[in-house]
């Protein structure tokens, strides 16, 4: 199972920036809501994926792990099928001009530089960095509260996922629509205030019915900030580096998840009321603050070039 899930992290890994990367270049300027769809579409299959393996074996068969991996197959088959002339003559002049592995590595090595030192890739490094080590509390650190505050620990965080994952995909078309009105810093800026206000409900309650609300607020916050990051990602970084940038971005909610567990476990452990939440509060303000930062460094690069 171990080994599974790193197969599955390194996967990702490669499609993700992949798929956002190509998202960019063929939205013919639509970059901002084709992003959104994209999100939309995201936690769509997350609500239904584990509601059709339940029906299909309710955990008795191992008939959903094939099922789904059969279907990334015949994805990635009817890819080849579909596209084989492009992919032919793009093999063929990769072929024919395919750099040695040092320079490759020398080429990577040179992106990554640009990236560090361009602000605001970093800070859109840490505004993922802050949205993953928030959602890497939910099914540890946040689990553990619920469990001891209420009779019914795991009902609890179930209804709290299920409360995020219908508000956003309730609320995220609706998101769309208001965003052509409001400037980017105004979103970026509301997307913290509930993303706080949300943390502090959960800090400070006893009432599974408050919890859902503290869920609530968590998802517009996340709903509003998470996409945006991935626009800005992908309009700070020139075409060539799209990529590369967006799987840097990456870089930063893979450090929150492998940080979050632990670092959150310890500062629990030490009080949850008066170190914990001020902490994760923190966090959850600077999710909107950083991305908002990144997008001034975005548009001071643009106007100086």
């Amino acid at each position: 199972m171990l080994f599974s899930s790193v197969v599955c992290g390194i996967g990702w890994s490669i499609y993700n920036p992949l798929l956002m990367s190509c998202l960019m270049r063929y939205s013919n300027g639509n970059s901002d809501i084709i992003i959104e769809i994209n999100y939309w579409i995201i936690n769509l299959s997350g609500a239904i994926g584990p509601l059709v393996g339940a029906l299909l074996s309710d955990g008795k068969s191992e008939f959903p792990f094939f099922l789904f991996s059969g279907a990334l197959f015949f994805l990635a088959i009817s890819t080849l099928i579909l596209f084989p002339y492009k992919r032919k003559k793009k093999l063929l002049e990769e072929k024919q001009n395919s750099p040695q592995l040092s320079a490759v590595i020398e080429n990577l090595k040179n992106d990554i530089l640009i990236l560090c030192k361009s602000k605001a890739s970093l800070f859109l490094f840490f505004s993922f960095f802050s949205i993953n080590f928030i959602e890497a509390q939910y099914n540890t650190n946040f689990a553990l509260h619920l469990t001891e505050v209420t009779k019914d620990g795991p009902n609890a965080l179930a209804s709290m996922m299920i409360a995020m994952t219908a508000t956003i995909l309730i609320l995220q078309p609706i998101s769309i629509k208001i965003s052509k009105f409001v400037k980017l810093n105004v979103q970026l800026i509301i997307g913290s205030i509930f993303y706080t206000v949300g943390i502090l409900i959960f800090g400070f309650s006893f009432s599974v019915s408050i919890f859902i609300l503290s869920a609530i607020l968590l998802a517009i916050g996340e709903l509003i900030i998470a996409p945006k990051i991935q626009v800005l990602t992908g309009k700070s970084a020139p075409e060539e580096l799209q990529t590369t940038a967006f799987a840097f971005t990456t870089m930063g909610g893979n450090l929150a998840f492998f940080l979050g567990p632990t670092l959150g476990g310890l500062l629990y452990e030490e009080s949850f009321r008066s170190i914990f939440i001020p902490f994760i509060v923190i966090i959850g303000i600077s999710t909107g603050i950083t991305a908002m930062v990144a997008n001034i460094y975005y548009k001071k690069h643009n106007t100086s070039a």
